[in-house]
């Protein structure tokens, strides 16, 4: 999924790939209520259609990414995956991509955000945890396989993390008559 949103957006976007599906992602999980098209203004400007290839195409490809979100999360399978690039991909590149999709689900997931609901004490907890994970960097230009393991820990805790928040929201969506 990386690839194909990555061949979506034009050499001029400000936002990769990661941070586009994190985005996406963040709304999923907190309920936003907007269009696709006003959602995508909230999170990335009102120019945002300037930093696809192909309006159309981009269009039909985000429907299918958010629905595909929305299919993963509500399967209660733990089958969320946030899009990064695959393994073959150097590590520097595959954290930082990890880094973005993490500030880009933040992002989204803050837009959506309704300030008269409160979040409970292990929501805002594991809200921290992505905060931190969007700092993520390769300090040591010396990569060995401990640094692997981390990346795909760090992974894994962030796929869980998702699925346990969209699922600790699961009431509230519901409330308001939303998916569950």
């Amino acid at each position: 999924m990386y690839t194909q949103l990555s061949e979506l957006l034009s050499q001029s976007a400000t936002a990769t790939a990661a941070e586009w599906h994190g985005a996406l992602a963040g709304g999923v999980v907190r309920g936003a209520r907007a269009s696709l098209d006003h959602w995508l203004s909230l999170c990335f400007g009102s120019h945002w259609r300037e930093q696809l290839v192909d309006e159309t195409l981009a269009r039909e490809r985000l429907a299918e990414i958010e629905n595909d979100i929305k299919g993963q999360l509500l399967r209660d399978q733990m089958e969320f995956v946030p899009a990064l690039p695959s393994d073959e991909a150097a590590l520097a590149e595959r954290t930082q991509a990890l880094a973005d999709w993490c500030s880009g689900f933040l992002h989204g997931f803050g837009l959506a955000f309704d300030s008269t609901q409160s979040l409970d004490t292990e929501i805002r907890q594991m809200l921290g945890d992505l905060a931190e994970i969007s700092k993520a960097e390769i300090g040591d230009p010396l990569v060995d396989e401990s640094h692997e393991i981390a990346y795909t820990e760090l992974t894994e805790y962030v796929r869980v993390t998702v699925q346990s928040i969209f699922e600790a929201l699961s009431p509230e969506r519901e409330s308001r008559g939303e998916l569950h």
